[in-house]
């Protein structure tokens, strides 16, 4: 259970005069809770409420001890369920996640309140889950680690001769036979001038002499992701894709070098932008410099050039500035780091 969070979160229910607050999203219910199994939690300012049904009412019981645990009626309809414990409890004013609850449902549950109004918050949770706590980082410290060997064990294994396909899934299998839960998302392997294609699937092109091969890997480790892209190059290598790699890298190295607590995320962004800029590249970076990464392998802060938010120590994210050249190939280097007290510590190493 993440008190911190849960009292930080009560303070916004204070702030809105909430009853209570529906949190639907899995991501969030298992932040708060601990729970990572079907369920909705309701944060009332002196209540913690699971509701789930029966399929989830043992683990619930187990991994939500500090809860008050309902188990749903069999075959009752979601809406049905939460509305009898809303009346039950005599809650006037609820907020939801308006990111993540459906229309469909909104117009459910809007049609059986009736009398008990629904009220829409903003991302509150996913602001929460910016900064993490100690354990959340032993956690994302533990999963970068073992990014950092699975690249070390694609680096045995990729070779010409083989296909990009066949090298994703000795990947992911060895991430898997590491102890993970499972890689974080699909794993990129593109080779050649694919590389130029930033979230290349993967395919049964043949991996040759003289190519980049762009790896793009992460795995899921205790319900927290880890993301870690490198490049290999095979052979010889055109004078261009080295020189663009090397403004990758720099720019890279000197976005981490700005990074610290109280520096606009946008001017980290404008750092690695502006060197790749200056090296005629800049229309060729086109997405943003990084993004948060726990619980989620993509949340905030998301480190572009519209964020005019600050850096907070303990936040954790991605740096993978990135050039790509149709027909050509792609450069893309991507490290985890934290904000520390003093700057930067970077995860990835």
């Amino acid at each position: 259970m993440n008190t911190a969070a849960i009292n930080k979160l009560r303070q916004e229910l204070s702030r809105h005069k909430l009853d209570a607050f529906l949190i639907s999203k899995g991501t969030n219910v298992a932040y708060l809770s601990g729970f990572r199994g079907e369920g909705q939690l309701l944060i009332t300012p002196s209540k913690k409420i699971l509701l789930v049904d029966f399929r989830f009412k043992e683990e619930a019981e187990k991994h939500c001890a500090s809860c008050r645990v309902y188990t749903r009626e069999a075959f009752e309809p979601l809406e049905k369920s939460l509305f009898y414990l809303v009346k039950k409890l005599r809650f006037k004013r609820i907020g939801f996640e308006a990111s993540s609850l459906s229309y469909e449902f909104h117009h459910k549950l809007k049609n059986i309140f009736k009398s008990i109004k629904l009220l829409p918050l903003g991302r509150v949770i996913e602001a929460l889950r910016a900064v993490k706590n100690g354990q959340e980082i032993k956690h994302l410290k533990a999963a970068a680690a073992l990014s950092v060997r699975s690249f070390d064990f694609a680096r045995k294994i990729i070779r010409p001769g083989k296909k990009e396909a066949e090298i994703a899934r000795e990947l992911q299998y060895f991430i898997r036979k590491q102890g993970a839960e499972d890689s974080a998302f699909d794993i990129i392997v593109a080779s050649g001038k694919r590389s130029s294609l930033p979230h290349a699937p993967v395919s049964a092109k043949v991996i040759k002499k003289n190519e980049v091969v762009l790896v793009d890997l992460g795995c899921r480790l205790n319900g927290y992701n880890s993301d870690l892209t490198r490049v290999v190059f095979l052979g010889k290598i055109r004078d261009k894709i080295k020189r663009v790699y090397e403004v990758v890298l720099r720019a890279q190295r000197l976005a981490i070098e700005a990074i610290k607590a109280g520096e606009r995320v946008s001017e980290i962004d404008k750092v690695a932008r502006q060197y790749i800029a200056s090296a005629g590249l800049g229309a060729l970076f086109g997405h943003a410099l990084g993004h948060g990464i726990g619980r989620e392998v993509h949340e905030q802060p998301y480190i572009s050039p519209n964020n005019q938010d600050f850096l907070k120590e303990n936040m954790v994210f991605t740096v993978e500035p990135g050039v790509y050249i149709p027909g050509l190939g792609g450069i893309r280097v991507e490290d985890m780091v934290r904000v520390t007290r003093r700057g930067v510590e970077v995860l990835t190493q």
